[in-house]
């Protein structure tokens, strides 16, 4: 019997409270211009009011990881929901 097929990245969220653009891209498996796309969209159903919810430091911006987990659930819920 095949031994299954452990995954031995680490994971880009682990840990963090929030993230640059290119960490949540990785993570969720989309282009950067999906996530800045999502930062920008209007979600009447999330936390923040917006798809993921950003703010800068300094001149980085930084996306908080409760909204991308949120954000995932939200997309998990709606093909439940079909």
């Amino acid at each position: 019997m095949a031994e299954p097929v452990t995954d031995l990245r680490p994971d880009p969220l682990e840990g963090r409270l929030a993230v640059a653009p290119a960490v949540a891209a990785h993570a969720l498996g989309v282009s950067i211009s999906q996530i800045y796309r999502l930062m920008d969209k209007v979600a009447p159903t999330a936390p923040g009011g917006f798809e993921l919810e950003s703010y800068n430091e300094g001149r980085a911006r930084r996306i908080t990881t409760r909204s991308i987990l949120a954000y995932i659930e939200r997309r998990v819920g709606e093909r439940s929901a079909a």
